[in-house]
């Protein structure tokens, strides 16, 4: 948890909880970065196969990302609390340097779980706009052969009926 320079001048407390709250939010990046590649593999598998799974999966990511918003955003209302309040807690001016940079951190890493968020969205509806119309030409096919069916049903009924033969 504390490797790293990151860690290497840590002078107080108070900055020490600064620097673990970077590297929440780098730890959240990198996490970004796989979901990206996670969901780039699930587009390329859905293009191949078109099995629900894969849509499945894809939908379970997208759930994800907004459990990740909502914790980024959470971290947002801390860091900016901690800004508020930096001369009663007593942060020094680099200290306040390093939470206005954490603030910069966190509003990056938010815009880039908005930005995955709103792909695997349209990525989403794009897919189950492809599944109707796959299943609309199914059922286009089946209504076809409905009613060429349908004729020879009503014959074969009508022909063997015992009325038929008393007419």
């Amino acid at each position: 948890l504390f490797d790293g320079k990151l860690f290497s001048r840590v002078q107080s407390v108070k900055d020490l909880v600064l620097r673990l709250i970077l590297r929440t939010i780098s730890h959240y990046i990198d996490h970004l970065k796989v979901i990206n590649m996670i969901s780039d593999s699930l587009e390329q598998k859905i293009n191949a196969s078109m099995k629900n799974k894969y849509l499945i999966n894809l939908f379970t990511l997208e759930k994800s990302l907004v459990y990740y918003l909502n914790a980024i955003n959470s971290n947002g209302l801390l860091i900016s609390r901690l800004r508020q309040n930096a001369g009663k807690i007593g942060f020094s001016e680099d200290s306040v340097e390093m939470i206005d940079d954490i603030i910069i951190e966190n509003n990056q890493c938010r815009n880039l779980s908005r930005t995955y968020a709103e792909i695997l969205e349209v990525m989403t509806t794009a897919r189950n706009s492809i599944v109707s119309d796959k299943l609309s030409t199914v059922m286009k096919r089946l209504t076809v052969i409905t009613c060429i069916m349908m004729p020879l049903t009503v014959i074969t009924g009508i022909g063997g009926m015992s009325e038929w033969s008393m007419m």
